[in-house]
């Protein structure tokens, strides 16, 4: 059962590895070992799918570079990004992981779509989103009304904030950050482990975000922590989840298309007018 880790966005290349038996390893990686290997009776694997998905966390990577990975596991595609799971065990000293696979769901006898509903549920069950203030976290307080740190940035991820950009790929995660926010807003990557939302009141230019996020990423985030240079947008009344770029892009097209509209129906009341203006010349008058 492969753990060959994916490669990180931003241009960074996440290390490789093998996972490996080992008398260490938590009882669920264990069982799970055994099922890729074939070792488990028919009647144990019920009982470790349904522990191991209290295990699964949600990874979010970039599609980038990771083609032939993401063809080996169930997934879902998120524009230039892509949702993986991973079972995740923490430890005393270190946190041990292994991607699910699709192969590791044969063994399960369990689909990919089944899989992926079910590790959502058991996620936002037990990794739910924690969405605040970005000065709340950093401050360390939690569900305040004020924010220390005054800042507009809106904090979203898990608790333990590990891999918690994956809250994304939660179901309600979208309206239920528009909800917070009261509205649209744009969505930065900050690292694998969080995301941060800011509020679109109609000021702020894409190029700006994607140069900021880019410019945090060179500086601030960690390689193997990067997870893309790019920015995105949720248009909370239509339900749309896009990138800055294809919003504005879009933006522009129906602000076009709303000048030519609206030019065509002043042309059509102008001739309306001008033709009943005429027309009233060429009446007879009453008698």
């Amino acid at each position: 059962m492969s753990n060959s880790d994916f490669s990180s966005g931003a241009g960074a290349q996440r290390s490789q590895g093998e996972f490996r038996d080992d008398r260490n390893m938590d009882s669920i990686m264990k069982e799970l070992f055994e099922i890729a290997k074939g070792e488990m009776t028919d009647r144990s694997i019920p009982d470790v799918y349904n522990r191991m998905l209290n295990k699964v966390r949600v990874q979010m990577v970039t599609r980038d570079g990771n083609a032939e990975r993401l063809a080996e596991v169930p997934h879902i595609d998120m524009l230039d990004m892509a949702a993986v799971f991973r079972v995740v065990v923490p430890g005393d000293e270190s946190t041990v992981s292994t991607a699910v696979t699709n192969s590791l769901l044969r063994r399960f006898n369990v689909t990919p779509e089944k899989f992926r509903q079910d590790a959502l549920l058991a996620a936002e069950t037990n990794n739910p989103v924690r969405i605040e203030g970005l000065g709340n976290v950093l401050s360390g307080l939690e569900n305040r009304e004020d924010d220390p740190y005054d800042s507009p940035l809106v904090f979203a991820g898990t608790r333990d904030q590990m891999w918690g950009a994956g809250v994304m790929a939660y179901p309600k995660f979208m309206e239920e950050a528009a909800q917070k926010i009261g509205g649209d807003f744009f969505l930065l990557p900050s690292s694998v482990h969080e995301v941060l939302l800011l509020p679109d009141d109609g000021t702020i230019e894409a190029d700006y975000l994607k140069e900021l996020v880019t410019t945090v990423n060179m500086t601030e985030v960690a390689p193997e922590e990067r997870l893309t240079n790019n920015a995105y947008h949720y248009d909370a009344r239509e339900r749309v989840f896009d990138t800055v770029d294809h919003y504005r892009e879009e933006q522009k097209k129906h602000s076009v298309l709303k000048v030519l509209d609206e030019s065509r129906k002043a042309s059509e009341k102008e001739n309306s007018v001008h033709d009943s203006f005429h027309s009233s010349f060429r009446q007879p008058p009453s008698l």
